[in-house]
């Protein structure tokens, strides 16, 4: 199996490392000079992709912190992380990653309707899996688009990525819903009005949890609860306080690596975003999110999908 490997840094990247990797999923630690440049590290599938997308999820606090400014690309046979100048934090940035492969094309079936706060939309590479969309934001909180699948789901799981840099500096006010034939790019505060990109991931789940999922166990939080929920993908809720606290969630199963991505599916989730990150272990994953990450008493709800790596 070919796996995939550093290619090249620009900017003020100082190291890159890639473990628990396949081409399909992974983690990234990405190094900076503080000299305040802009800069890139990309990455070599082990194969040529027609049509990858990407989905990251941010694994450590200073990550989640600045993960408004990382936005995450691909191209047929690389994948690759960039930031804008002034990232010149000297910690381990570390991150999640899932490819999914698409196609050049899109069904004729599928289709996008720009909603009230937005005056242009677009997909590209585009099935009801997986693919890329473009949403132009008039700077106002409210339905950005609507993308309607080609056919109806039971309980679709949705995780989405920027990419590109307006979209990231403004992921803190993006959030996804869902019903069994859409969904829907949700705008929160005041987006920049401009084009968001992102890629996009649609998982299958099922309408009630798997009856063998074993009890969550929070840490600060004492108000949480999981629907649509399986090992492989589901729904969190937690109600959160301004203090700082965790959420684990346990796997019905044993894992070797397993690589979790999680996506904001409400507004206090999409506030909160810059100051939530994931860890995982062999047994489950734990939720982290930091103080002042939201109003008291607010509900964060994230959809998550969990992908089998290796050692």
């Amino acid at each position: 199996m070919a796996l995939p490997t550093v290619n090249s840094y620009s900017g003020n990247a100082q190291n890159a490392t890639i473990t628990n990797a396949t081409d399909v999923a992974g983690r990234v630690s990405l190094g900076f000079y503080n000299n305040g440049l802009a800069g890139a590290v990309i990455f070599n599938f082990g194969y040529t992709y027609v049509a990858p997308i990407i989905v990251i999820t941010a694994t450590n606090l200073i990550s989640a912190t600045n993960i408004k400014y990382i936005r995450a690309y691909t191209s047929t046979t690389t994948f690759t992380f960039e930031w804008p100048d002034g990232l010149d934090d000297s910690s381990d940035y570390t991150f999640n990653y899932h490819v999914f492969e698409t196609q050049s094309a899109q069904p004729t079936n599928l289709t996008i309707t720009t909603g009230a706060v937005g005056s242009a939309s677009s997909r590209t590479n585009a099935t009801d899996v997986a693919g890329h969309v473009s949403v132009t934001s008039t700077g106002a909180a409210g339905v950005g688009a609507t993308i309607t699948f080609g056919f109806a789901y039971v309980s679709p799981i949705v995780v989405i990525t920027p990419t590109n840099q307006d979209a990231a500096t403004d992921m803190d006010k993006m959030y996804v819903t869902t019903t069994t034939g859409t969904f829907v790019i949700n705008f929160r505060g005041t987006p920049i009005a401009s084009a968001h990109t992102y890629d996009y991931h649609v998982i299958e789940t099922q309408s009630s949890n798997s009856s063998t999922l074993p009890a969550m166990s929070g840490t600060t939080y004492t108000t949480f609860s999981r629907t649509n929920s399986t090992d492989v993908a589901g729904n969190v809720d937690i109600t959160t306080t301004t203090a700082a606290g965790t959420v684990t969630v346990p796997f019905t199963n044993t894992y070797a690596n397993p690589i979790v991505i999680v996506s904001p599916i409400s507004g206090p989730s999409a506030l909160a975003m810059p100051l939530m990150y994931i860890t995982s272990t062999t047994t489950g994953f734990t939720i982290h999110i930091a103080a002042n990450a939201g109003a008291a008493g607010g509900t964060c709800k994230y959809s998550y999908h969990v992908i089998e790596t290796q050692a």
